[in-house]
């Protein structure tokens, strides 16, 4: 640029610069969006860019990309500008982006890119997505009792398997983003859990004896009872969910069809549905071989009325968003409840369940599920009481 002023001429040289900036690698404009960084557990959902000069440059172009609003960072969390250098020759030059802040409406999360002397050149519209309206909504379900006739039950349960259903939802925001885009078209609403405390027993009373051969002096407590509980070396709580021959849910409570569903605000949106009842086998009479010094068994001894038995057991439920291709996941909302039922109590025993609340804690994703773990039987005696034989 040449200009002349009071006889004096002077030539300026001015620089102008044009850009293609990309986010998700691409010219489309529906995929300039990110997904927020979730809390629980903590991680990022980053978005591979990518920026070149457009036209001739003399030389290449060192640029600062900035989000004044703080809704995005370059990718990490203390990462609030990146800088750049543009290639003279057009080649692209790749940065990341995470979101650190919902948006409110679409493409209000906006980059400015600017010299390193801090005139600008232009910006970027990019939308953070995220969730609300998330619910972890819990039922209570049937009553639990001994499947069949009392006297000769082998199962406890609730009717029908039916303990607690389970609603997982949440809507996406801002309205209007595309849903098909790479970075959405695979997340679904879903359940998790996580178990710990599981202790269920079974007392019996009113031994007889049957005896192998000759009579011996025999004496058994009055009263026997049968305890399980997890594996005491597995830590707890433990990932909680189906691993049938159709739903290996880990690490989800289920991956049937109704417990995946698109989030509120795409297409086909429903809440992830399912359903729990932890039951457990409960003999009507229980027998103790009886050896002698040198191990041979003498007689049988068997309990032959059953008093009660019993479940405790406790429960956390998480509405979560699951990516069904990379197995990502984050929770938004928990709900707990229990187990503390009695075969032999008068009033309905169901289960105890609780009003969700804001996710405080990472769902337990880690191997073996509840449903793999070992439960060790062991035998005690209740009270003094003995009984004598014969």
């Amino acid at each position: 640029m040449t200009a002349t002023c009071g006889g004096v001429t002077k030539t300026v040289t001015v620089a102008v610069h044009s850009l293609d900036i990309q986010i998700n690698n691409t010219t489309a404009t529906n995929d300039d969006l990110v997904v927020l960084n979730s809390t629980h557990p903590a991680q990022q959902f980053n978005v591979n860019c990518q920026m070149r000069l457009q036209g001739p440059s003399v030389g290449n172009v060192t640029v600062v990309l900035s989000n004044p609003d703080g809704r995005l960072r370059f990718p990490g969390p203390g990462n609030t500008t990146v800088n750049l250098t543009l290639d003279a020759a057009g080649a692209f030059s790749p940065f990341t982006i995470s979101g650190n802040a919902a948006s409110a409406a679409i493409g209000d999360a906006v980059i400015h890119i600017a010299l390193t002397n801090g005139s600008e050149i232009t910006t970027k519209n990019v939308t953070v997505v995220s969730f609300d309206q998330g619910s972890m909504q819990l039922t209570q379900g049937n009553a639990y009792n001994f499947v069949g006739p009392a006297a000769t039950a082998v199962s406890y349960a609730a009717a029908g398997n039916l303990a607690v259903s389970f609603s997982s939802s949440a809507r996406l925001r801002p309205a209007g983003v595309d849903c098909t885009v790479p970075q959405l078209k695979d997340l679904r609403m879903a359940i998790m859990q996580e178990t710990s405390a599981m202790d269920f027993e079974t007392t019996w009373d009113t031994p007889t004896i049957a005896f192998t051969g000759a009579t011996q002096p025999v004496t058994v407590p009055a009263t026997r009872r049968s305890t399980r509980v997890f594996d005491p070396a597995v830590a707890q709580p433990i990932n909680d969910g189906f691993n049938l021959a159709t739903d290996h849910a880990f690490p989800l409570y289920s991956k049937l069809a109704a417990a995946l569903q698109p989030p509120s605000g795409c297409s086909g949106s429903a809440a992830a549905q399912s359903t729990d009842g932890p039951n457990h086998p409960t003999s009507p009479t229980s027998q103790l071989p009886i050896q002698d010094g040198t191990g041979a068994t003498i007689a049988t001894v068997t309990w032959t009325n059953r008093i009660n038995t019993t479940r405790v057991q406790n429960f956390r439920t998480f509405c979560a968003v699951f990516n069904q291709v990379s197995n990502a996941f984050f929770s938004l909302r928990e709900a707990t409840w229990s187990l503390n039922t009695d075969s032999a109590a008068a009033a309905p025993q169901l289960a105890s369940v609780n009003a969700d609340a804001p996710a405080a804690a990472n769902p337990t994703a880690v191997a073996p599920q509840a449903n793999n773990v070992a439960q060790p039987e062991t035998f005690s005696a209740v009270g003094g009481a003995t009984k004598s034989f014969p």
